[in-house]
């Protein structure tokens, strides 16, 4: 047995292609209405998981500028006025107003409160702890002192100064600027948790949630009978399609058998009996001593047998009769025989269970037959392997030589030569039975060719 002939794995990779024709074929969805439905609700459902993203960010900038607003109207209008030059030199009863209004602070609006000297040092806090304690100023802070206006944003908790807040969960912290009597600036900062933020996005998402689905669903509904008559439509198109190409398969294989009958029963049997009478005269002219004669009169004869074989075996090709009744398992290893008088080595390897509809499996016939009549007629090899074989829910046929080889790209020039003619022409027929041709080669690297069907 010849060794099955291989190309190169790095020249398939890069010249791999599709036989040109026509547009690829586009397998249709099993069922569209469920697929056309399936797409409606994954859309819906990036659309509300989106909507919940693009308004918790939302309720997030606002609780932010509400924070910063709060606490430059408490800074302003309740901080300030108690503030004393005093509290900068510890005075107790600078702090103690401080602390009652501290109380009401905490208890109403903020979860702390802390007032800063431009050094870092805290002054005073609603926690003891932190009073009197110095931190350096982070980049807000010191924007706040800078600009004289509100800053704020969501607390860095691992910062030093926020030690004590890790245990209040995340919190919004905003600063103000402010001044004793005698002209000293403070920096107010207070705390608000974070908390707010998701129930303010809830509320925003509560009040718009039911007109986005509600919105969708009713969109879904509208589109859903379009979608049901444009599928079934596509149905039907689709079936008349099918039907229209078994009218014209059956309609060709009538033709295909008519003809090769008349040409059996017609011009082989007129042959084959100019053939017989040629013989007939070459043996009489031997008898009378003509011999040349005798010798021209064989040679004719010969030649008329050759030309009835050779038609025998177009009458084979055109209608198959192993194809026919026994299928394509069976037909491919007497549609290799042939190559044998060519000095080519064939292999033939059909899986168990490698089977197809009959339109698929006469495809596959003549995409091997074509292949294999490249390889006689172009391609000058030595060996050839015909495989088929079931892989999931294709069937799979590839014809693979180790002959010249030729440049796929040639395959989109016009032109009626061969190779190319006859693979652009299986192109076409591969739409019709929702397969696939692909031609892997490359000058002095052999061809392989793969053909893929719908399974039985």
């Amino acid at each position: 047995m010849a060794p099955t002939p291989t190309l190169p794995a790095a020249h398939a990779r890069t010249a791999s292609r599709a036989v040109p024709g026509r547009a690829p074929h586009r397998r249709e969805p099993r069922h569209p209405l469920l697929t056309f439905v399936l797409a409606g609700l994954t859309t819906g459902l990036l659309l509300v998981v989106g909507g919940a993203l693009v308004g918790r960010a939302a309720a997030r900038a606002e609780a932010v500028r509400d924070a910063r607003a709060v606490a430059t109207a408490v800074a302003r209008t309740t901080v300030e006025p108690q503030l004393r030059d005093e509290l900068l030199t510890g005075d107790p009863a600078a702090r103690e107003v401080l602390r009652s209004l501290s109380q009401h602070l905490t208890t109403d609006l903020f979860t702390r409160v802390k007032l800063w000297t431009p050094q870092g040092r805290i002054v005073f806090s609603d926690d003891p702890r932190l009073t009197g304690r110095a931190f350096a100023l982070g980049e807000d802070a010191r924007e706040a002192l800078a600009s004289g206006e509100a800053v704020a944003e969501i607390s860095d908790l691992s910062k030093e100064e926020n030690g004590l807040e890790r245990e209040l969960g995340v919190l919004l912290e905003a600063y103000v600027p402010v001044r004793t009597p005698g002209g000293q600036v403070l920096l107010f900062e207070a705390y608000t948790p974070l908390s707010s933020v998701s129930e303010r996005a809830a509320e925003v998402w509560a009040t718009f949630l039911p007109i986005t689905v509600g919105g969708l669903v009713l969109l879904q509904l509208v589109q859903l009978p379009l979608a049901a008559r444009l599928s079934r439509q596509a149905r039907w198109a689709r079936e008349e399609r099918e039907r229209m190409f078994d009218h014209a398969l059956a309609a060709s294989d009538t033709e295909r058998r008519r003809i090769a009958a008349d040409l059996h029963d017609g011009v082989v049997q007129d042959l084959a009996a100019t053939a017989v009478s040629l013989s007939g005269t070459a043996v009489l002219a031997g008898r009378k001593g003509c011999a040349d004669e005798a010798r021209n009169l064989a040679g004719a004869a010969d030649a008329v047998r050759a030309a009835i074989r050779a038609l025998r075996s177009l009458v084979v090709d055109i209608y198959p009769p192993n194809l026919r009744r026994a299928g394509l398992a069976a037909a491919l290893p007497d549609l290799a025989a042939g190559l044998g008088g060519r000095r080519v080595a064939a292999t033939v390897d059909v899986a168990t269970g490698a089977t197809a509809g009959a339109a698929a499996e006469r495809f596959l016939y003549r995409v091997a037959q074509e292949a294999l009549r490249n390889v006689v007629t172009h391609a000058g090899a030595a060996a050839v392997d015909v495989r088929l074989e079931r892989s999931g829910n294709r069937l799979v046929l590839t014809v693979t030589d180790d002959g010249a080889g030729f440049d796929p790209a040639g395959l989109d020039a016009p032109g009626d030569g061969r190779p190319r003619l006859g693979l652009r022409l299986l192109g076409d027929l591969a739409l019709e039975v929702d397969g696939d041709v692909e031609v892997e080669s490359g000058p002095g690297a052999g061809t392989r060719v793969r053909a893929t069907v719908p399974a039985s």
